[in-house]
């Protein structure tokens, strides 16, 4: 999976490569939408990317509401909005750092014994 424009009943590729990739023209078609999106939900990958000046400048000139986030978080806002209906959308951008919590550490660690006891049987 790579980078997604995602709508509430609909997944497309998006044609981005890393938060630089993020520009006015990789967002033009989000304002281009009608109904206008209530909100678009930007996630730039890792905690800490951020979005160029220029393109914040440039959503904000199309009176487009738009929240910024890492990735994981983006997609949390855009499940919380779209479960109450808004007309929201998400430009997300996979994060290159993905870290598990310890039930996940614990439940990978647990599948790759039981898959070696299985092996050697």
């Amino acid at each position: 999976m790579g980078p997604m424009a995602i709508f509430s009943k609909s997944v497309l590729c998006w044609n981005v490569r890393t938060v630089i990739d993020i520009t006015p023209e990789s967002l033009s078609a989000f304002y281009l939408l009608e109904p206008k999106l209530d909100i678009l939900v930007i996630g730039v990958g890792n905690r800490g990317d951020k979005l160029s000046p220029q393109t914040v400048e440039y959503l904000r000139s199309k009176k487009l509401g738009f929240e910024i986030l890492p990735s994981s978080q983006a997609c949390s806002t855009f499940n919380f909005l779209n479960s109450e209906q808004r007309y929201v959308a998400a430009a997300i951008i996979p994060p290159t750092n993905v870290a598990l919590n310890l039930d996940e550490e614990f439940d990978a660690g647990y599948r790759r014994q039981r898959n070696l006891r299985l092996y050697e049987e």
